[in-house]
């Protein structure tokens, strides 16, 4: 119902959100924000976090922050990055959500072993440097999503719309 989850992220619980191996969960309309400086992994999945849903959610981090640990929505081996490799989590949906700022828009970092993921029909915009980062994972479905970089953003870097690495992926 469009309620609002905030929080300021420190280097030990970076994220606003977070799944530690969880399976299963479906979250629809939540706008999530992360908002420290330094830590704002907004919505973040690891330790084979699995069959996950997140549809209709606005997943918010800085606009102006340049650091790595910025990032609306990743998946990774770890509670504390946005890409180290490891047991990250398979078949996970993000779709019709807006991602807003951060170093990554979206983030998926696992193993050989993460599979299935599906990203679709969201808009990612105004990141820092990568629109989608894509590593380590296989098999994923990255569809119908609108990546775009506005004025909103000033402090352009090297860009990259989709970035994939050591991974199979469906456009």
């Amino acid at each position: 119902n469009g309620r609002t989850l905030t929080f300021a992220g420190t280097a030990s619980l970076p994220y606003t959100l977070g799944l530690n191996g969880a399976d299963f969960i479906i979250v629809n309309n939540l706008v999530v924000t992360g908002t420290d400086v330094t830590n704002a992994l907004t919505v973040h999945l690891w330790n084979d976090a699995n069959n996950n849903t997140f549809n209709g959610c606005t997943l918010n981090a800085s606009l102006s922050a340049t650091g790595t640990l910025h990032c609306p929505f990743s998946i990774s081996g770890t509670a504390t990055s946005t890409t180290t490799t490891g047991a990250a989590g398979s078949n996970n949906t993000i779709s019709n959500c807006t991602l807003n700022g951060g170093y990554y828009g979206l983030a998926l970092s696992g193993s050989i072993a993460s599979s299935g993921t599906q990203v679709l029909n969201n808009t990612i915009r105004d990141f820092y440097s990568y629109g989608i980062y894509h590593y380590y994972h296989q098999g994923s479905i990255v569809r119908g999503n609108i990546i775009e970089r506005t004025a909103a953003r000033s402090n352009a870097s090297t860009t990259y719309g989709i970035y994939v690495g050591t991974s199979t992926l469906n456009l």
